[in-house]
């Protein structure tokens, strides 16, 4: 995430309209997500992008396009270059007993 808070000052010195950082930026934080959690075991894979599609209804997050209804491009842009501050709170027990109910009772049904 340091990396990517480095490219977006690089990005906007060199003149980069915030527009294009910001969709910059968001297109490399989701490849990194991506990486991230490709990197947790099979289960907790299953469980995060679960989780993510609950919240925002995409298992990455929100689009470039659904983020714009919301922030401007520097908010973007300081969102997409500093960690999750609360995931802790969006990874829960609770919410993953939620899910593993859901699925095995998909693998009962089947």
């Amino acid at each position: 995430m340091a990396e990517l808070a480095v490219l977006a000052k690089t990005l906007l010195a060199q003149g980069v309209s915030e527009e294009c950082a910001a969709r910059t930026l968001h297109h490399k934080c989701r490849k990194l997500g991506v990486q991230y959690k490709h990197a947790a075991p099979p289960l907790l894979q299953e469980y995060i992008y679960y989780a993510m599609a609950k919240k925002y209804g995409d298992p990455l997050g929100l689009s470039f396009e659904d983020l714009c209804k919301k922030k401007s491009y520097a908010e973007i842009i300081a969102s997409s270059s500093r960690p999750i501050a609360d995931l802790d709170k969006r990874l829960t027990v609770e919410g993953f007993r939620e899910w593993f109910k859901i699925l095995k009772n998909r693998e009962n049904k089947a």
